[in-house]
């Protein structure tokens, strides 16, 4: 229930939050990171869990991400998650059960808090695949997404920031119900500077008196 009630509030957030757009915020950007990830693993349906001691669901991950920024408000992201392994001990031995390879399409909507903070949410959607110790696939499909965080400016200028994030995923309910992750993140921006039009010249016409 309280997932279904952050999702119903992200997308009101993303509804009535300004939407007029300003030409001389668009850019593009690219950002790599840190991730810890949690997943909530079913253990009836993964039979090496079933008489495991321990399970361990927790993983840290490769983060990369790229996007535009259509407006000020506005943007669409692209981010891909590798890494995220379950493993299982049982007398003494521990295996890894699977790991997870998430590649998300979000839209985003922030607002800046100050001169240095912006914050902002996605929702999105998650093509997730889970794979054997045997990189054998065991599952894959789509699921929804949402995410909320931070860019941070420590530099003074727009091209880098830090940006904090959390997400949440929805996933296939049968080896894993849900994940989380938080991430540390370097992001890079690169402006879009529009064509402007070539300067008129004007021929003084004295120049050509005789």
């Amino acid at each position: 229930m309280k997932q279904n009630k952050l999702y119903v509030l992200l997308i009101a957030a993303l509804i009535t939050a300004p939407a007029h757009a300003d030409e001389n915020s668009q850019f593009s950007y690219f950002g790599v990171g840190i991730a810890g990830s949690n997943f909530s693993v079913n253990k009836s349906a993964n039979s090496p869990l079933t008489t495991a001691t321990s399970i361990n669901s927790n993983s840290t991950n490769l983060n990369i991400f790229a996007g535009w920024q259509l407006d000020s408000f506005l943007g669409m992201e692209l981010d891909y998650l590798n890494g995220g392994a379950v493993t299982a001990t049982s007398q003494g031995q521990t295996t890894k059960v699977f790991d997870t390879e998430m590649t998300t399409i979000a839209a985003t909507m922030g607002t800046p808090l100050n001169d240095s903070i912006r914050v902002y949410a996605k929702l999105g959607g998650t093509f997730w695949k889970f794979h054997s110790q045997q990189n054998v696939d065991l599952n894959n499909g789509f699921g929804s997404s949402l995410g909320l965080g931070a860019d941070i400016n420590f530099y003074g200028g727009s091209e880098r920031k830090l940006r904090i994030e959390y997400n949440n995923y929805r996933l296939d309910n049968v080896y894993v119900k849900n994940a989380n992750s938080l991430s540390i993140n370097a992001v890079f921006s690169f402006p879009d500077t529009p064509n402007k039009p070539a300067a008129m010249t004007t021929t003084n016409s004295e120049e050509y008196k005789l």
